[in-house]
């Protein structure tokens, strides 16, 4: 190899090393943003994780409630029944006295 050759490979290695120091710099860049990226992606995740137990807490909450309303719609019905109940026995026991009454004075 002569002189001019040897500077032309030369020229050539320093131009490629420059280009490959580019691409490196270029692939920095990119892991980066890639890190960037996986930890926005776990901050993410945990938020979804910390909203579905919340949301399951919610959903138990509303079960209860909703238990309890239901507890507090049937009382009315319930007293209605009593009352209902309380009514009829009362009639039917001023019927059956009366008819007594009516049988002992026959006799």
């Amino acid at each position: 190899m002569d002189l001019p050759e040897i500077t032309r490979n030369i020229v050539e290695l320093r131009e490629f090393e420059a280009g490959a120091r580019e691409q490196i710099r270029t692939i920095f860049n990119r892991l980066d943003k890639q890190d960037a990226i996986i930890d926005s992606l776990r901050a993410l995740t945990a938020n979804v994780g910390a909203l579905a137990e919340g949301q399951e807490r919610i959903e138990k909450n509303v079960k209860a409630v909703r238990a309890d309303v239901d507890e507090i719609k049937a009382q009315p019905m319930a007293n209605y029944n009593k009352l209902r109940l309380t009514v009829i026995t009362a009639l039917a026991s001023g019927i059956v006295g009366y008819v007594l009454k009516f049988l002992v004075d026959k006799l």
